[in-house]
């Protein structure tokens, strides 16, 4: 996940400004590409991290449990924040909303 999110704060979000006026129809397209991807992705991570869980002989329990502990919050983060900023974007270009992808 780390590697998808990096790509897409040195790469993806600073083009965002060389789109122009059509960046709305350009990022619902995009969003719905990415949320795609982005979904299954968090389902692999979830089921890996259950699995973890409850398999102790390939990690013990207390690692497993603070591994899936970290995963809530950053899943929060990406459904109120930045899918929200996302969805922003997709009704037009504003230069506060990248600015805050780009954070």
């Amino acid at each position: 996940m780390f590697g998808s999110v990096w790509l897409m704060q040195m790469v993806d979000y600073p083009l965002f400004r060389f789109v122009g006026k059509s960046l709305g129809s350009y990022e619902k397209e995009r969003l719905k590409r990415v949320l795609s991807l982005g979904y299954l992705m968090l389902s692999i991570e979830s089921i890996t991290a259950l699995i973890l869980l409850f398999t102790p002989q390939f990690i013990p329990t207390t690692f497993a449990l603070i591994n899936l502990i970290l995963m809530i919050p950053i899943w929060i983060v990406t459904s109120k924040v930045e899918i929200t900023l996302h969805i922003k974007l997709s009704k037009g270009y504003k230069e506060k909303n990248e600015a805050k992808l780009l954070k």
